[in-house]
């Protein structure tokens, strides 16, 4: 065996065994948390159909929650840590989230 040969070799059994192995992972799920159930807002819906349709490493699961219990759930979750990875806050409520 001539010596450039066995020097290749030697670098490319090197080169794979230091390249990191490729696993499939699952995909991450977020949770989104917001009051819009009306037939007139569809946009939310249909912006989190899209987006689970265009990825496959991520997925949103959305929870929907009638607006007079919202501020209610959303205390609980902090309280309890449990909270939602996005969630939509009234303008109002705002102030009282961030403190």
């Amino acid at each position: 065996m001539q010596r450039r040969t066995i020097i290749a070799g030697a670098a490319a059994t090197a080169g794979a065994a230091l390249r990191p192995i490729r696993r499939a992972r699952a995909a991450t799920t977020i949770q989104l948390w917001h009051v819009f159930n009306l037939e007139t807002e569809v946009y939310m819906r249909e912006g989190v159909k899209s987006f689970n349709a265009a990825r496959s490493d991520a997925r949103i699961e959305e929870r929907i929650i009638p607006f007079a219990q919202y501020r209610t759930e959303l205390v609980r979750a902090v309280a309890t840590g449990d909270t939602p990875d996005i969630c939509c806050i009234d303008n109002p409520d705002t102030a009282s989230f961030a403190s």
